[in-house]
């Protein structure tokens, strides 16, 4: 096995972690890093396997690259088996089958869309020839890769400006970036991180049978089959890796050939692998997909998350019926090994006549899929030109491919996906026009995040049109399994599940599944448990108001997951008809976001400067109030914007009441919207309005402007919860005013609600937290990805429910600029990491019992104290477990206890009010601004208690004061860094070590100033001295309380220093005498 742990352990790391220039969409931060770091490992890997490469074909006098019967491959590694495996180009009047011509300039679209500074990734055999005719200077060769006739022919495919008509690319001002095949992984990865939303990738491995130097070659291991190559339809690590690099790029789509090798046979002799190394062989072996066709695609197309895209014969005249798409004698077929839908779609694979490396002006014509790839991809350029001349963005790959699938045009003998077509042929027009009604209408290409144990419902109506929903996420890579002929293991990590329901009579229709068993059979309704692209078909619905539904089986890993879902055949519910509101010119002012409650829409010009978005809504409830942001594009100082609310429902923005002014100027404008008490629940209608000239109205038609209409419903308490959906915090409909609360909303989770409460991945905020009888609140932060955090601006009352933090990335802030308290009756809560971090230093939060926090506990402003009696314990052991910053306070009274098991960290600007309790610590105490804030335990017991060697820190050199202190160790020393300390009460070593060193090999030692009495119950290697002194400085006698071995010993004090037991010899090197002297009243100095 070759490097398999850092692979798994590379997997395990990208999989767990997911605007504009030249058209190149800006990538977050972590997304980026994590796609560097991809990119850094993939070129390691590639670097090892080719060195393998070079050696074994050395070894066994192969060549690394070959060209034969028109096909170019390459050797690329050596698997885990120790056989070689190889890259091979997939060739065996494309707009018009697919339709892509009518979204061109002059198409019956009318979107006029070219591709124009569009950039598009292309690997391939080779680099495509920059200088042809057909492409100006739109190519640009990024690794220095010699030209490919194959790569040629692709890259017009995609972007031939059209010289000859013939050879018209799908988007003909788009751009190209070329790579050969050599280190694709590693590039593609870079190219992400950079931005890249779309790559081509017409190649593939070679499988079953192939035709190489005048011999026949069976790729399969007959050590695992004697009679098919079991790497069709297998998900290993090639299908992983591309699966890893989607999950981190969730904006970039591979497309990628589903291969030509359906049907390749052979009858005769031939070589195959056995026992390592080529050998002739007369046995009889299956053709690639066996008698029925099936299970033959490569392993680059069984991924989840590229789109695989099969070839068919040209329609000329275009789609008219499934019957006219005809599947070409070569396309691979699904299903993969675990059942998945393969192809995606398919588009013209066959004769297509495009750029040839030959010369500037050549052309050739090609078959296979590796033409019916670039045909798509160059489509889906357009689409994305499209969706972002309407919306300002690029589409998630995950939309992008739900949009294709939602949209593709039946193909094959049975309604529904299949084996063979996929979803279906790629329908260019109903694509573009899917983008147009969603930026007309609002709600149709939907990008959410669905959270662990959340429903999501969108609401829609139908009107009797045929329904077809589509569900499409973007899923963590899956764990390939041992090598096995067609293991059904399943790949689907998070399983969405989609279903539609008529709320009329909760009929619920569930979407199209295929069986595996069974490839040929027609498609059923059921639980589809292997996609990650799901699809409910609903044909002759009735009319009336249906519900999308969304949730999930199992747990989600890394406890979310971001999705797209794609509607045709529903609209936005039906709602009063209320005055038009238009603009003859969005060309200045207009509305590129809108966000208030749920509502987070960003939208684009409007034809006509309108939007109806009412399949947006938001949920609010009388009395409460939300803020609405308006972000403006184009503005001037003289723009304006209006908010106008129906509250009575009467079909008009007249009343009273029902106008909130955004404000002028360029924006972006925010304002409070208030419920009035008069306000009639139900659904309701909010427009949003911005313009340049005329006196601001809710109606009528302005030059400059837009118009956007949303959905408000009003009811419900806020913070109330309902808990009838799930437990998810984050679901608006689990509260019963339809809101998450936000930080002046009292929460109350009652006994009564069905659901318990989680908050996982987010913000969630409050005012005052109750938890009644038998409920419980759960923050989980079990995922690095996905820290969860409750803020509280309140009180935190458990009552006699249950708060509970679980794992290390959960966190509990107490905000706010008002007195608070932290209670739990019962004592059965527990916490993870708390932060003291009010509004104002001088805000309280108190402590009204004992309370536990396994992680760590910060101070950052504020005061933080207790009430009498009860003890904070903090079981984090690292160096930040126990830490006030500045403008944090650490109030500790009598009868109080703070128990900390790592580092209390007094960091520079903290402040302490200690005159009484007891601070247990068993990492080290660091001071950073002693002298400046006078850091000081006055009153309080200071308990060293670690098992190994911890040290007092005084960072800035000021004398530190103590009152008691006692070492009761069980193992280790406590070191003095720093500073001199004053102990103005009693010090006791129990157990353990006190060292006057600053650490094991010291470089100086501090003095101790000591007011109290001395005890060393570990005499004699209790206490280290040094070459410090130690100065008795009290006002009345002190006492040495057990043997003792100083360095320098000081009398300094109103009184003697007194050693008062015979069994007691106090010994010093040197002894200094200022007052107060030393009485001897037994034993011996």
């Amino acid at each position: 096995m070759k490097n398999i742990t850092s692979i798994m352990l590379m997997a395990a790391f990208f999989t767990g972690s997911y605007v504009f220039s030249q058209q190149r969409e800006t990538q977050p931060d972590l997304e980026k890093e994590n796609l560097l770091k991809l990119s850094e490992f993939f070129h390691q890997r590639h670097q090892t396997r080719k060195a393998e490469v070079e050696k074994f074909a050395f070894e066994n006098g192969l060549s690394v690259k070959m060209v034969s019967d028109g096909r170019e491959s390459q050797i690329m590694y050596i698997d885990e088996l120790g056989m070689p495996q190889s890259y091979i180009t997939y060739n065996f009047n494309a707009a018009q089958t697919t339709g892509t011509n009518q979204l061109w300039t002059g198409g019956t679209t009318g979107l006029n869309l070219m591709g124009n500074g569009y950039l598009i990734g292309i690997w391939d055999a080779g680099g495509v020839r920059t200088t042809h005719q057909e492409f100006g200077s739109r190519v640009t060769i990024m690794d220095g890769a010699s030209l490919s006739d194959h790569g040629t022919h692709v890259g017009g495919t995609m972007i031939a400006s059209g010289v000859q008509s013939s050879a018209r690319g799908m988007a003909q001002q788009a751009t190209l970036r070329s790579y050969d095949w050599d280190d694709d992984y590693s590039e593609m990865a870079t190219q992400a991180a950079s931005g890249l939303t779309i790559s081509n990738h017409s190649y593939g491995k070679v499988r079953g049978w192939t035709y190489s130097d005048g011999y026949m070659f069976w790729l399969g291991n007959t050590s695992i089959s004697e009679t098919e190559d079991y790497l069709f339809g297998f998900y290993d690590g090639v299908a992983r890796d591309l699966d890893i690099v989607a999950f981190n790029a969730p904006n970039y789509l591979m497309v990628w050939s589903a291969g030509n090798d359906r049907n390749d046979s052979w009858s005769g002799g031939h070589y195959a692998w056995i026992n390592g190394s080529w050998k002739w062989s007369t046995a009889t072996r299956d053709q690639d997909g066996g008698v029925d066709g099936y299970d033959c695609i490569p392993q680059h197309g069984v991924a989840k998350n590229i789109l695989t895209v099969g070839a068919v014969n040209d329609i000329t005249g275009g789609y008219t019926s499934p019957a006219s798409v005809v599947m070409s004698d070569f396309s691979s077929w699904g299903p993969t090994d675990d059942g998945r839908i393969k192809p995606d779609i398919v588009a013209n694979g066959v004769s297509l006549y495009s750029t040839s490396s030959d010369n500037n002006a050549s052309y050739t014509t090609f078959s296979g899929t590796s033409m019916a790839s670039p045909n798509t991809t160059g489509t889906l350029a357009l689409l994305q030109e499209h969706y972002r001349n309407v919306r300002g963005r690029a589409m998630s790959a995950a939309a992008l491919k739900g949009l294709v699938i939602n949209t593709a045009s039946e193909a094959g003998p049975n309604d529904g996906p299949d084996y063979m077509f996929g979803w279906g042929l790629l329908n260019a027009v109903g694509a573009a026009d899917k983008i147009t009604q969603d930026n007309t209408n609002g709600g149709l290409i939907v990008e959410g995040i669905l959270n662990n144990s959340q429903t999501i419902d969108y609401t829609y109506y139908s009107d009797g049109s045929d329904i077809n929903v589509t569900l499409s996420w973007t899923d963590p890579a899956g764990t390939p399994p041992a090598a096995a002929l067609n293991p059904t293991t399943l790949m689907l990590v998070n399983d969405l599940n989609l279903s539609v329901i008529r709320q009329s009579n909760s009929a619920t229709y569930s979407p199209w599944v295929l069986n595996p068993a069974n490839p040929a059979a027609a498609a059923t309704k059921g639980n589809n448990i292997r996609d990650n692209v799901e699809t409910v078909n609903v044909k002759n619905p009735a009319a009336g108001y249906y519900t999308v539904r969304i949730t999930h089986s199992g747990s989600l890993s890394g406890g979310s997951q971001a999705y797209a879902l794609i509607i045709t055949g529903l609209k936005t519910p039906p709602t009063k008809t209320y005055c038009s509101a238009r603009a003859t010119s969005t060309n200045f002012e207009m509305i590129s976001r809108v966000q208030m409650g749920t509502i987070n829409n960003y939208s684009g010009r409007s034809a006509g400067g309108y939007h109806d978005y009412r399949g947006l809504f938001t949920q609010i409830s009388k009395g409460s109030s939300q803020t609405i942001t308006v972000t403006m594009t184009g503005g001037a100082t003289s723009s304006w914007g209006r908010v106008y609310i129906d509250w009575n429902q009467d079909g008009d923005f007249n009343d009273a009441g029902e106008t909130y002014v955004l404000g002028s100027g360029t924006g972006p404008y925010s304002t409070s919207i208030a419920v009035p008490a008069s306000a009639l629940d139900g659904y309701t209608t909010m427009r949003v309005r911005v313009g340049y000239d005329g006196t601001p109205s809710a109606c009528g038609t302005f030059t400059y402007g837009e118009t956007e209409d949303y959905t408000i419903k009003v009811g419900g308490t806020p913070g109330l919860w309902k808990g009838t959906i799930s437990s998810d915090w984050f679901n608006p409909l689990n509260w019963d005013n339809g809101e998450v609360p936000t930080s002046d909303v009292n929460v109350t989770i009652p006994t009564s609600a069905p659901f318990q409460v989680s908050i996982f991945g987010g913000n969630a905020y409050c005012n005052n937290l109750v938890i009644q009888s038998g409920k419980v609140v759960t923050v989980n932060g079990n995922n690095i990805n996905f820290p969860s955090y409750l803020y509280v601006y309140g009180n935190l009352d458990s009552d006699v429910g249950q708060f509970s933090m679980t794992g290390s990335y959960s966190f509990l802030f107490f905000r706010g600029s008002t007195n608070t308290w932290w209670d739990d009756d019962n004592e059965n809560d527990s916490f993870t990491n708390v932060r003291v971090q009010k509004d104002t230093p001088t805000a309280i939060l108190s402590m009204w019992q004992s309370m536990t926090c396994s992680g760590t506990f910060y101070i950052v402003e504020g005061i933080f104290q207790s009430d009498p009696g009860w003890t904070l314990t903090v079981l984090s052991t690292s160096t930040n477990a126990f830490r006030i910053e500045d403008g944090g306070t650490l109030r500790l009274w009598s009868t109080r206890t703070i128990d900390v098991a790592g580092r209390i960290y007094f960091m520079n600007g903290s402040k302490t009010e200690i005159t009484g309790g007891t601070l247990k610590v068993g990492g080290n105490l660091r001071v950073d601004s002693n002298t400046t804030h006078n850091i000081a335990l006055t009153g309080a017991t200071l308990i060293f208690q670690g098992s190994a060697n911890q040290y007092i820190e005084d960072a800035d050199g000021g004398t530190l004061q103590l009152n008691d202190v006692t070492i009761d160790k069980t193992g280790g020393t406590v070191f003095i860094n720093g500073a001199a300390l004053n102990i103005n009460g009693n010090l006791v070593i129990s157990n353990g070590v006190l060292s006057c060193n600053n650490g094991p090999t010291p470089t100086t030692s501090y003095n101790i100033n000591i007011k109290g009495n001395w005890t060393n119950n570990n005499f004699p290697t209790g206490f280290v001295p040094g070459t410090a002194r130690v100065r008795f400085n009290g006002s009345g006698h002190q006492i040495v309380g057990s043997s003792e071995n100083f360095n320098i010993l000081e009398a300094n004090m109103g009184s003697a220093l007194r050693i008062n037991n015979v069994a007691h010899t106090v010994t010093c090197n040197q002894y200094d005498w200022t007052s107060g002297g030393i009485d001897v009243l037994k034993g011996t100095f």
